[in-house]
């Protein structure tokens, strides 16, 4: 059997599809909204004859089952009878997992990407970036963090000498716990370009991998080089809206927040579409 050659030089693997922006962004640029299944149709036929004279030269065709039997004769011909057999397949394609292919070809196609990030980067802006990727999931934080930091307290506690230091970060954790509590569903996503980099609050149920089990092979940083699809909501210059105006403390708040997630004021924030890297060879 002769082997199926690829239809694309390049394969993706996706760990992050934003299911309503892909949805929302594909609907608007084809013309029939989102693709969800495909069909593919193929029809085979076969033709018999018989004839009774010599001389006959006689051609057909293997598809000719719908538009019947076409046939070239010449020399003395008596009669001839075609009897075709026809055999028909009709395949089902889930469409949606070609859906960020589709998308990310067809905005290049019509100039809404914009490659990287700098000075110029406005918001709304369509971009696609790539760097090295950090993974925080606030929920192994809840899960590991606390657990080993009583392990630690006991330990500890059994030398007289560090006994009370081990308490007091304790404590430390401890007031930090309710922050824990809140913000576990989220994962940070950050990525860093050359010059610039970005970072957002990842939708759990959108995210394809384990990310324990990302983050426990490789720590945070996910080595290689990885591409996000996103849409720009904040710029660099946008941290000093996290000011204290008026005595209203609520930005004192959400300054901790960040500074806990460690976001740099500097880095540009996104909404993710898709996260993918290239595999293969």
């Amino acid at each position: 059997m002769e082997q199926t050659k690829p239809i694309t030089k390049s394969l993706f693997d996706f760990i992050y599809l934003d299911r309503d922006k892909l949805g929302s962004l594909y609907a608007q640029i084809f013309e029939h909204g989102l693709l969800l299944t495909s069909k593919h149709t193929r029809n085979h036929s076969d033709t018999t004859g018989s004839k009774s004279t010599s001389g006959l030269k006689m051609e057909t065709k293997a598809d000719a089952l719908l538009a019947g039997a076409k046939a070239e004769t010449s020399g003395n011909q008596e009669n001839h009878t075609n009897r075709i057999a026809g055999i028909g397949a009709e395949d089902t394609y889930d469409a949606y997992y070609a859906t960020p292919i589709n998308l990310l070809n067809k905005l290049d196609e019509l100039g809404f990407i914009n490659r990287g990030l700098n000075e110029n980067s406005q918001y709304g802006q369509i971009v696609l970036i790539s760097g090295e990727v950090r993974l925080s999931d606030i929920g192994i934080i809840r899960d590991l963090w606390y657990p080993m930091n009583e392990r630690i307290f006991k330990e500890a506690s059994k030398d007289a000498k560090m006994a009370k230091e081990a308490k007091n970060n304790l404590n430390s954790m401890n007031n930090l716990k309710p922050l824990v509590e809140s913000l576990s569903k989220n994962i940070i996503f950050t990525l860093q370009t050359e010059n610039y980099s970005a970072w957002s609050n990842l939708k759990r149920e959108f995210v394809l991998i384990e990310t324990q089990d990302f983050i426990l092979k490789n720590s945070e940083w996910i080595p290689g080089k990885w591409f996000c699809l996103g849409i720009i909501d904040s710029l660099p210059s946008d941290s000093s809206r996290f000011e204290d105006r008026d005595g209203v403390n609520v930005n004192t708040a959400l300054r901790e927040a960040r500074s806990f997630f460690e976001v740099n004021p500097n880095y540009f924030g996104i909404t993710p579409i898709v996260i993918f890297r290239n595999i293969g060879n």
